[in-house]
C-alpha cells in the first residue's frame, strides 16, 4: 500500500515538474529542499489565477447569452405589443376614413337632391310660364276671331 502511494507522489511530482532530488518521503509526509515549496506555491497561485480567470469568462459567456435569449424575448414581445396597437390604429383610421366618406357621401346626395330639388322648382316655373303665354295667345286668338265673327254678324 505505502509503494503504491508513492508511486502516486512521484507520478505527481514529475507532472509538475519537480526534480527527484529536490524531495524525501517520510512515513506520512514529503519533504522538499528549501525554496522548492515557495516556487510550487507560485506555479499554485499562478495555476489558480488562470482558472479563476477561465471560470470567471465561461461563466460570464453564460450569462452573456441568457442576459441575449431574454433581451430577444423582450425585444419580441414588444414588437408584438407596438404591432397590436399600430394595427388598432390602422383599423381605427380606417373606421374613421370611411366615416368621412360616408359624410361626403351623404352630404353630396343631399346636396345633389338640394340642386335636383331647384332645377324642378325652375323647370315648372318656366313651363308654367310657357303654359300661360300660351293660354293668352289661344285666348287672344279666340278673342280676335269672336271679334270678327262678331263683326261680320253685325254687317
Amino acid at each position: 500500500d505505502r509503494s503504491s502511494s508513492d508511486a502516486t507522489c512521484r507520478a505527481v511530482l514529475s507532472h509538475f515538474g519537480v526534480p527527484a532530488g529536490e524531495y524525501a518521503f517520510g512515513k506520512t509526509k514529503v519533504f522538499f529542499r528549501a525554496g522548492r515549496v515557495g516556487a510550487m506555491e507560485d506555479v499554485r497561485q499562478r495555476t489558480l489565477a488562470a482558472t479563476l480567470v477561465a471560470q470567471k469568462h465561461a461563466r460570464g459567456r453564460v450569462v452573456r447569452a441568457t442576459f441575449l435569449r431574454l433581451r430577444d424575448a423582450v425585444v419580441r414581445v414588444q414588437a408584438r405589443v407596438r404591432g397590436g396597437w399600430a394595427r388598432e390604429a390602422f383599423r381605427s383610421r380606417v373606421g374613421q376614413t370611411r366615416a368621412a366618406i360616408d359624410v361626403q357621401r351623404v352630404f353630396r346626395g343631399f346636396m345633389a337632391r338640394r340642386v335636383a330639388a331647384r332645377e324642378a322648382i325652375a323647370i315648372v316655373t318656366c313651363q308654367m310660364a310657357a303654359r300661360r303665354w300660351c293660354l293668352r295667345r289661344k285666348r287672344a286668338r279666340c278673342a280676335a276671331s269672336n271679334a270678327a265673327k262678331a263683326r261680320e254678324a253685325a254687317e
